[in-house]
């Protein structure tokens, strides 16, 4: 039955490739691709994903037939970068069968939670040494088998050149729907989504016109923040810092925590991710007072900004960093906090097309923004419904994350996922600028912002 499926939807693909004519469209990197060029030390090794146990016994057939349809769909999971550093440019491959050869394997199952746990990381240590910029696909899905679907992991691993967090979620959602489709036998025509190309288009489109528009002015002074987190230091002239030697608190919360917390964002009129970074500042400003700071926060444009381009299956390297500048008071309210922090950040956004075009073109005659020293990102997840593949982050704890040796560019920052039913909050701080001291405060004073505990979660920042 298997071979049945595979071959019918072998057809549709075939007829897919033949009308490709293989012309190869060569672009720079933007967005998000040029901030990991600018601050990774290995982007080669910016390998980031997850270790999934699904919650439906998964056919590798059609998860395979699935996953061909992802790699017909989006020119960017099939990207191979030429050249160096910021100069660095892309072009996208056609699919084949050995570009998913590579992309998608079956492995052995094992009934052992210590040999799963070994085969896994060995797994995930053979994809960081034979990924390479110059040879897609620069993503890996690979399935453990089992019986039934406790036994089964999938991993899923990107290199964030192509991929970011709002990207994963939009491809699980694809795949889901691609997989369905293959077990319930209806055809699956090949799509091909060129967003990503009218995307980046458009940007630099934008930032034609706003160097027509405007002459830029080298002697304006940048407005500095009253708060100076660092004692008179920048970002950009402090020693590199590695990842091995941020000092981390992570914490998890459960369903029933995620509920509440979305109750609570409820009951103030607010977002949960407006919740989740006006507790932040409120967190900010028990520790450092009253006073301005500048702030770094991860948007992307399916959430922010005005464009002409359709976004929403737009996948790639597409989220971009963004300075808001915030006032901080530890008497205010929540509520107050949590006003200014939409306030401000809804400022910031009304100019969030015009700043991505004008910092993150390649080469810009605006420069590069200068790194605040406080970051925050959250990336949130699809709700469960019967059209989305449930799963649950694997018993075994597997995150896969940048090298240790990779560079921690933020002095503090905040990171704060949502995968399905579960949260984790991340809080580093740089080993020195007397930030050290600070994750487990300033976890314990967010976490009493929304009336939480959490579970203490060890740290890996690799696997």
């Amino acid at each position: 039955m298997q071979k049945n499926v595979e071959s019918a939807q072998r057809l549709n693909f075939a007829s897919a490739r033949r009308a490709c004519n293989g012309k190869v469209n060569i672009m720079r990197v933007q967005l998000g691709q040029l901030y990991d060029l600018r601050y990774s030390l290995r982007v080669d090794q910016l390998c980031v994903g997850e270790v999934l146990m699904p919650l439906e016994r998964l056919e590798p057939a059609h998860l395979k037939v699935a996953i061909e349809y992802l790699l017909n769909k989006y020119s960017v999971l099939r990207a191979r970068f030429v050249g160096s550093g910021m100069d660095m440019k892309m072009d996208f491959v056609p699919p084949g069968s050995e570009l998913l050869h590579q992309a998608f394997e079956v492995r052995e199952q094992t009934d052992s939670q210590c040999d799963r746990r070994r085969l896994i990381s060995n797994y995930i240590a053979e994809v960081r040494a034979a990924m390479n910029l110059a040879n897609p696909p620069l993503l890996r899905y690979c399935l453990f088998d089992g019986n039934c679907a406790r036994d089964q992991r999938l991993v899923l691993i990107f290199n964030r050149l192509v991929c970011d967090g709002i990207s994963s979620r939009i491809l699980w959602r694809d795949l889901s729907k691609a997989y369905r489709m293959s077990v319930s036998g209806q055809p699956l025509a090949f799509e091909h989504a060129a967003n990503y190309e009218q995307f980046c288009a458009e940007l630099y489109e934008r930032h034609r016109q706003i160097v027509k528009a405007v002459i830029p002015d080298d002697e304006q002074q940048v407005e500095q923040p009253t708060l100076n987190i660092l004692g008179g230091r920048s970002v950009e002239s402090l020693p590199i810092s590695r990842l091995s030697e941020a000092v981390t608190e992570v914490r998890q919360l459960d369903g029933e925590a995620l509920n509440r917390i979305r109750l609570l964002a409820k009951r103030h009129r607010v977002s949960i991710a407006d919740l989740l970074l006006g507790s932040w500042l409120k967190a900010l400003a028990a520790v450092f007072g009253k006073g301005s700071l500048n702030m770094l926060l991860w948007v992307s444009p399916h959430f922010v900004g005005y464009w002409e381009t359709s976004v929403a299956s737009l996948v790639g390297s597409v989220s971009f960093p963004i300075k808001v500048k915030f006032n901080i008071d530890p008497e205010p309210s929540l509520d107050s906090t949590l006003q200014h922090a939409v306030q401000e950040f809804n400022n910031t956004m009304e100019r969030a097309a015009d700043y991505a075009a004008t910092y993150f073109v390649p080469n810009s005659i605006f420069g590069w923004l200068e790194l605040p020293a406080i970051s925050f990102n959250f990336v949130g997840d699809q709700r469960r419904s019967a059209n989305v593949i449930g799963y649950e982050l694997s018993p075994e704890k597997i995150r896969i994350g940048k090298p240790d040796d990779e560079a921690q560019e933020i002095p503090l920052s905040m990171d704060i996922e949502i995968y399905a039913d579960t949260m984790e909050v991340t809080i580093s701080s740089r080993p020195d600028c007397h930030l050290q001291i600070l994750p487990p405060r300033l976890m314990d004073l967010w976490l009493e912002m929304i009336g939480e505990i959490g579970i203490e979660q060890p740290f890996f920042s690799g696997y």
